[in-house]
């Protein structure tokens, strides 16, 4: 049997709704519905057959227990209980020999104990008036507004009604807490006719507005991001595609070799630079000798002649390579491959021999 977890206090706190619930729950749970109706010492009302009669007895033996145990945490209670059970409650003379009648006795007791009272009203118009709209946490507009709506339902709930606030209060006490929110306030004041409608409806309608608050700033927000992705974007291309440099940068830039690619500097091309800046004066100073001795005609003469006498000699010795050439090597075609002829073979082996090398 699974003992019921609901625990009765006896602190003149109003917990009749609760109880309510929890006794109604246990009566479908050991159907004793039936049998408990009534006053302590009205008739009980058992099925007229033995073996029916049986099981109902065992029921309401287990609610009996349940009960039981609503005061386990109660001293003042537990005390009543006991001497209910043991029918010794004797200043009010009843007679409590069965399971029925002990049980309808409790839930008297109960009931009586946990109803409201002026002690507790007290207490709750306190709580009522330090109710607050709260942005707690990770809380949304939505979610705080709803527990605003749910603090004021379950405060008065406990209430006796001579205290609680008709519809058009609560509405009027709801709208102040929320004249802090500037763009709520804004969409409540639009509404017309406010004293015709009820807490419900009340409460959807804001309820509404507050997540038509929620989508516009999550529309807003990611514009926003989206416009400053395309930002970034502009600012990496522009910086991607424009470079600033003096003067002498750019000319180092565009004289360096292998189509203007900078190499980094290694130590064998950092020995190697004093020594090409040294051949690149030379070579500066040498084409400017050249450049002046042109100027004079006798020289000109002079290399022109030497310029003639080259290109005779380049001539003879190109045609006697071509006659070597000619002579020395053969070619026969057969099909499509060009070998050597064997009598060229021979020469060459000829020639090894007298020279040692065979």
């Amino acid at each position: 049997m699974t003992e019921t977890s609901f625990r009765m206090k006896f602190d003149d706190t109003d917990m009749l709704t609760d109880l309510n619930d929890e006794l109604t729950r246990l009566e479908l749970k050991y159907n004793v519905g039936t049998l408990l109706r009534g006053d302590v010492e009205d008739r009980e009302d058992f099925d007229i057959k033995g073996s029916m009669r049986s099981k109902q007895e065992h029921s309401v033996n287990n609610y009996l227990l349940q009960l039981e145990l609503m005061a386990k945490d109660t001293p003042p209670l537990k005390k009543i209980v006991r001497s209910i059970l043991r029918n010794e409650e004797l200043p009010k003379g009843f007679d409590l020999t069965t399971p029925i009648r002990k049980s309808r006795r409790i839930i008297e007791i109960y009931r009586e104990a946990s109803k409201a009272n002026p002690v507790k009203d007290a207490s709750l118009l306190a709580k009522r008036e330090a109710i607050k709209l709260q942005r707690r946490g990770g809380q949304n507009i939505k979610q705080s507004v709803q527990k605003l709506f749910d603090d004021f339902e379950d405060v008065e709930e406990e209430m006796n009604q001579h205290v609680k606030w008709v519809t058009i209060q609560k509405i009027d006490r709801i709208i102040l807490q929320l004249a802090s929110e500037t763009e709520l306030s804004s969409k409540i004041s639009d509404i017309h006719s406010v004293s015709t409608w009820n807490l419900a409806d009340f409460r959807t309608t804001i309820l509404r507005f507050c997540q038509n608050i929620m989508d516009t700033a999550r529309i807003q927000q990611l514009s926003t991001d989206s416009s400053n992705k395309a930002d970034d974007t502009t600012t990496m291309s522009a910086n991607a595609t424009t470079i600033t440099m003096d003067k002498t940068e750019y000319d180092a830039l565009t004289s360096t070799p292998f189509n203007g690619r900078v190499r980094s500097s290694s130590p064998y091309q950092q020995k190697r630079e004093p020594m090409r800046v040294a051949f690149s004066q030379q070579h500066s100073e040498r084409s400017g000798r050249e450049r002046s001795r042109s100027r004079d005609p006798e020289y000109s003469r002079d290399r022109s002649n030497h310029h003639d006498r080259s290109t005779s000699r380049d001539r003879r010795l190109s045609s006697q390579r071509d006659g070597f050439a000619s002579y020395g090597r053969q070619y026969h075609n057969r099909g499509d491959r060009d070998y050597r002829h064997p009598s060229r073979d021979r020469t060459e082996r000829s020639d090894r021999r007298g020279n040692g090398r065979y």
